[in-house]
């Protein structure tokens, strides 16, 4: 701490001293402090030297900014989880159990080949070529059903791609972590990457007439109670049984990306099997 020649005389409060006591580190005490001088009419530079105390202002910057989305977060975290237990998780309850396993399968079926233009388009991004083809061979072929039957016999043929994977590809840096309402856990990254995909998807640009447009705007929220359908136990398990449901979940969420295009994981293993199941199909379906 440098002293100064010429300071004004302060004081704290209770409530200052107690909105102190209750920082969680250096950093954030550090930004309390300044922002209780600078209430005072005191410049902070007149009491301590930030630079030598954090050694410089982006590194300070760079130590306080999460720790300001970590709090929005558990907000944001705690109102989901009120939608989940009044919305979602009776929802999906009720899905699971009075919709039968076909049902259920054709509309997940429905929900992955609304997404095969997006895998399509970034697969070509990301230089695919041949995972771009069968994305689009299966949603023209299955769509001859609006993708609620599977045509092509070859389920799983297809590695789903988004634009959040091309921009890790680019060596994008993931960002910070992004609790979004109603969507839930994002990078900043993948959280620019789901805006792309969703104004970019050619489905949206089909004028189909009314059934189309019903079709699309029921996805939303089939999405929503099939994603917490069929992870139903798993976040029944984080919500009910974990001393801290946001860190579990936040951990949860990071781990689910490892491996997945652009991640260190991704970068040291074997390229896909995409090329074998190109041929696949096509040897399939000619013989």
């Amino acid at each position: 701490m440098a002293a100064a020649t010429t300071t004004a005389s302060y004081s704290f409060t209770d409530d200052d001293v107690s909105r102190l006591a209750k920082c969680d580190d250096q950093p954030e005490f550090l930004l309390l402090y300044r922002r209780l001088l600078q209430s005072k009419g005191i410049d902070p530079t007149a009491v301590f030297d930030a630079k030598t105390t954090l050694g410089s202002p982006s590194d300070y910057g760079a130590a306080v900014l999460p720790k300001l989305f970590e709090n929005t977060n558990r907000d944001i975290f705690a109102f989901n989880m009120g939608v989940d237990s009044y919305v979602l998780e009776p929802v999906a309850k009720r899905y699971k159990s009075t919709v039968p396993d076909g049902g259920r399968r054709a509309i997940d079926n429905h929900l992955e080949w609304a997404s095969m233009p997006s895998t399509a388009l970034n697969s070509t991004l990301q230089g695919e070529f041949e995972n771009a083809a069968l994305a689009t061979i299966h949603f023209a072929i299955n769509g001859l059903t609006l993708g609620f039957a599977d045509l092509t016999e070859t389920p799983g043929a297809v590695d789903k791609r988004s634009f959040d994977q091309t921009l890790a590809r680019s060596n994008v840096p993931d960002g910070h972590y992004l609790m979004v309402p109603v969507l839930g856990s994002h990078s900043s990254r993948s959280l620019v990457g789901r805006v792309v995909d969703t104004v970019t998807n050619p489905l949206l640009m089909i004028q189909a007439g009314n059934l189309g447009s019903a079709v699309r705007t029921a996805q939303i929220p089939a999405r929503a109670v099939a994603f917490r359908a069929n992870n139903f136990a798993a976040i029944n398990d984080v919500k009910y049984n974990s001393i801290d449901p946001y860190a579990r979940t936040r951990s949860l969420y990071f781990q689910s990306r490892a491996g997945k295009p652009g991640s260190d994981q991704d970068k040291n293993k074997t390229p896909s099997l995409a090329d074998d199941q190109f041929d696949a199909f096509f040897d399939e379906t000619i013989q």
